[in-house]
């Protein structure tokens, strides 16, 4: 497609904002790349431990190829956009009018193919985070239910919003609003819940109301929750409203995360650090009422121990009513004899009359 290369009359504050768009195209096209090198290195250890470890169930199997899926498309999204970066600063590098011209035409088949690619990673992505929420939420169908509506949703304004800019030349703002809405909605839905539900768990099967263990259970909800994931599309969210350049670094950013979200939770479940999913199903009522166990485990331990102390206090007073008895019974025994000290002085006086008496018999 040829684009018009006379440059029109414009400010310096205009071609001051042309020239700062072009740069962060240009950066956030090589932060993808660099990103996506980092997601293939993330891809590969998990795979090695997946097909080191003979222990494969069939949620496992589904979770890798979720995740092989995500890799694919993201790949192909990286070479469309690398293709476009090439198009607008290779191919028609005349000006920077031109390669603007080419940046912002809508009617451009790599930005539709970009559209398609990014509807279907949202797709895998968000349907194995829904997937994860209804393992960990013990398979019960009302808690995904509004998730996948709102993913439903999402992903047809992004339809409707690639169609119309691929068709018309235009973009469909409000579709692409409410895109951006409803994923973030579904993302934050489902990680709410998994924290909440990863939390309760760890304090019923602690038993105890204080804090989950602090390393292992942290990097359980980074990991089952996909919180990165959430923080991301809220900064995209962000910046996409207030229309600002910064916008493409973000844009990048949340294209791998979403990718790489996936993968940490299939490295985890693949490295046997996960919690099996039985122990989800099996603790869904007994998370649920952990309060009230606490509470009563409280209450009847304080009933032992008050029963305890009323046992030691009448143990401690049979002991001393016995030691009283005791000494009443040593201070009998001792009236009804002498004691040593009576029977040396009585001994003592009897040697000395018998003294007395014989020197009056030499005196006469």
């Amino acid at each position: 497609m040829a684009y018009q290369l006379d440059i029109p009359n414009l400010s310096g504050s205009d071609i001051a904002v042309i020239y700062q768009f072009l740069d962060a195209q240009l950066n956030s096209g090589v932060l993808y790349v660099f990103l996506h090198g980092i997601y293939t290195g993330i891809v590969a250890v998990t795979l090695w431990n997946f097909f080191t470890h003979k222990s494969r169930p069939i949620g496992r199997q589904f979770m890798v190829a979720a995740m092989l899926l995500l890799f694919i498309v993201t790949t192909i999204s990286v070479g469309f956009h690398w293709s476009y970066i090439i198009s607008a600063f290779i191919d028609n590098s005349q000006s920077f009018w031109s390669r603007f011209s080419v940046l912002e035409d809508p009617q451009n088949g790599i930005l539709l193919g970009m559209g398609i690619t990014g509807a279907i990673s949202t797709i895998v992505a968000d349907s194995t985070m829904i997937w994860r929420c209804w393992i960990v939420w013990g398979r019960r169908w009302p808690v995904v239910l509004p998730p996948i509506l709102m993913l439903f949703s999402g992903i047809v304004f992004k339809l409707m919003n690639t169609y119309q800019g691929y068709t018309n030349g235009s973009d469909y703002v409000l579709g692409f609003a409410l895109y951006l809405s409803f994923i973030l909605a579904t993302t934050i839905w489902c990680t709410s819940l998994i924290i909440y539900r990863i939390l309760t768990v760890g304090q019923a099967s602690n038993g105890i109301g204080v804090g989950v263990g602090v390393y292992r259970h942290v990097i359980e909800v980074f990991v089952e929750s996909s919180v990165l994931y959430s923080f991301v599309l809220i900064l995209d969210m962000a910046f996409e409203v207030r229309e600002e350049w910064e916008n493409s670094y973000v844009d990048v950013m949340a294209a791998i995360v979403r990718g790489i979200a996936p993968t940490l939770l299939v490295g985890r479940v693949a490295a046997g650090h996960a919690r099996s999913d039985q122990s989800w199903q099996g603790s869904v009522i007994s998370s649920l009422h952990f309060g009230t166990r606490r509470f009563r485990a409280r209450d009847q331990s304080s009933t032992e121990v008050e029963t305890l102390q009323s046992v030691g206090i009448d143990k401690d007073w049979e002991v001393e009513r016995g030691e009283m008895d005791r000494h009443k019974r040593t201070r009998t025994e001792s009236q009804e004899y002498y004691s040593p000290s009576d029977v040396t002085l009585q001994d003592d006086l009897e040697a000395q009359d018998d003294h007395n008496g014989e020197a009056v018999g030499r005196a006469d």
